[in-house]
């Protein structure tokens, strides 16, 4: 097997395996320079927030001005990449090829002048030292080696993102059943809440969901027992050959760095992460939980350095009874800063066990990204209990319970509407507005709303987009009152002796009459 097509083959599978490949290497140690090319182009694209797969990777050759490389190589390359997560195994390789290779160029380098130039063997000898030392010398990156404060080229980011092409971070992982998620890829997130607030229930729900999807779960416990929640994950309908096959239990009892490697290879194909809890991390690494520096530092070797491989890291926490307006756990102030996706409060709305049913809700305490205001009712986890199963349901939250619910622009939403009807395909953002016009403002807001009514669906297209599909068509004269209200008042003139008067009555709106028409409630017509 060619390592350096494993490498290639490793990164289309998985795009976040260059992180780990790039750690080890760059193009400059492949043997192949235009593999080596491909290397490099393909992370400065990825950095830019773009993808590649076998699909479109050709496509992009042009413009890396790659040449000599047939349609179907990336194939062969995908092949040899069979498995993600050897990337780093494979890079190594690689590496220590370059170094060879290297150390064989300096001697040979050497040998020609001692017998072409007539120099004292001496000084030959010690241009070779100092030639195969600089070669075999890994980079010093106390020296920032590695470029990371010099200036990035932005310009593919900037025509990404004014062409509607490119978004910034969306949540990828956890969905309500109207299709939005939670959590961020690469990012770390947090769900904290008091003891029995089901927060284990929530993470696992969120490992069944990546399963199901083919994707693969590390779950990090320090506080339960592997029988006791591998059994949760039965009860939630995982098969077992899932879980023995794509759910990774695993039980530390040292601190993370020494055994880090290992982990951090595994978190290179796996989707989601998941830390319980954060207090009993912060133990055995021998952190004080009430230290900021202590706490910094945790968040920065463990969950962020887990995140830069690629997956979503959710952390659970716990926080002391308290008012509902507290909206962040035991030592906030340096969690709060680290936290780089999304954190939650979970609270309990109906006390909820495996025999009874019951619901919590996520409210946002922090979203980096701006999907989720703060303090907004982001979803509503609904457990019920089901013969020995536990079916989970979660839900985005009504609309009346939203403080920015309010409003809703009918008029703009119907426009969009009959947009994405009228449309070949699915319709970016910048799309829609391009074709509805009018206040960004609004038109942002009503897709918004569009989205949480069932009425569009998203997915993620091109170039980290997201695409929008219409799902059932939408007419603002339908929805002229919410719902949700069921009553109204009515103003009835009702004459008396000699004057002119009104009473008011609240009936049930379905009894309404239309207008001119005569309605009679309660005796009065």
């Amino acid at each position: 097997m060619n390592v350096e097509h494993q490498v290639l083959g490793c990164i289309l599978r998985a795009n976040k395996s260059y992180g780990p490949a790039r750690e080890i290497v760059t193009g400059d140690d492949f043997e192949n320079p235009t593999l080596g090319a491909i290397f490099d182009a393909i992370g400065r694209h990825l950095a830019a927030g773009g993808r590649v797969d076998a699909y479109t990777l050709e496509n992009y050759f042009p413009a890396w001005e790659i040449r000599n490389v047939g349609a179907d190589e990336p194939w062969r390359w995908i092949d040899a990449g069979e498995y993600p997560e050897a990337v780093t195994e494979a890079a190594m390789v690689v590496r220590a090829g370059a170094l060879r290779r290297r150390g064989r160029d300096a001697l040979t380098t050497a040998l020609e002048d001692l017998r072409d130039t007539g120099r004292e063997p001496s000084q030959v000898l010690q241009q070779a030292a100092e030639t195969l030392t600089a070669a075999l010398t890994p980079a010093d990156k106390s020296e920032d080696a590695d470029g990371s404060w010099a200036p990035l080229d932005v310009a593919e980011i900037v025509a990404g993102l004014a062409a509607g092409e490119l978004q910034s971070s969306v949540p990828e992982i956890f969905r309500r059943d109207d299709g939005s998620a939670l959590f961020y890829a690469g990012k770390v997130n947090g769900v904290h809440g008091e003891s029995g607030s089901g927060k284990s229930w929530t993470a696992l729900f969120a490992a069944a969901q990546v399963l199901a999807a083919d994707g693969v779960v590390i779950y990090v416990d320090m506080e339960d027992s592997p029988a006791d929640l591998l059994a949760r994950l039965l009860a939630l309908g995982v098969a077992p050959h899932v879980i023995t096959e794509r759910f990774r239990y695993v039980q530390p009892a040292t601190v993370f760095q020494s055994g880090s490697r290992p982990f951090l290879r595994m978190a290179a194909s796996a989707s989601l992460v998941v830390i319980d809890s954060t207090g009993e991390s912060l133990s055995i690494e021998g952190a004080n939980p009430n230290a900021d520096e202590d706490i910094a530092a945790w968040f920065r070797n463990v969950p962020k350095c887990i995140a830069k491989r690629g997956p979503a890291v959710l952390v659970l926490d716990h926080m002391p009874k308290s008012s509902e307006s507290d909206l962040w756990p035991i030592g906030s102030q340096r969690k709060r800063a680290a936290i780089d996706g999304a954190q939650y409060l979970q609270e309990v709305m109906v006390p909820f066990s495996r025999e009874r049913a019951g619901a919590a809700r996520l409210v946002c305490a922090k979203d980096r990204h701006g999907t989720y205001a703060r303090a907004q009712r982001v979803a509503e986890l609904h457990v019920t209990p089901n013969e020995g199963a536990v079916d989970l349901t979660l839900k985005a939250p009504l609309a009346s319970s939203d403080a920015s619910a309010g409003f809703q622009p009918t008029a703009y939403m119907e426009k969009v509407s009959a947009e994405l009807s009228g449309a070949a395909g699915p319709l970016t953002y910048r799309g829609i507005l391009e074709r509805v016009g009018g206040k960004k403002e609004y038109v942002r807001r009503a897709v918004d709303e569009l989205i949480r009514a069932g009425y569009l669906s998203i997915k993620r297209g091109p170039r980290n987009s997201m695409e929008h599909t219409l799902v059932k068509p939408f007419y603002a004269g339908e929805h002229s009152a919410p719902e949700t209200a069921r009553t109204g008042s009515v103003t009835v003139p009702v004459p008396k002796e000699g004057e002119r008067g009104t009473v008011k009555l609240t009936v049930p709106r379905e009894q309404w009459g239309t207008v001119g028409e005569q309605s009679k409630v309660g005796g009065i017509s």
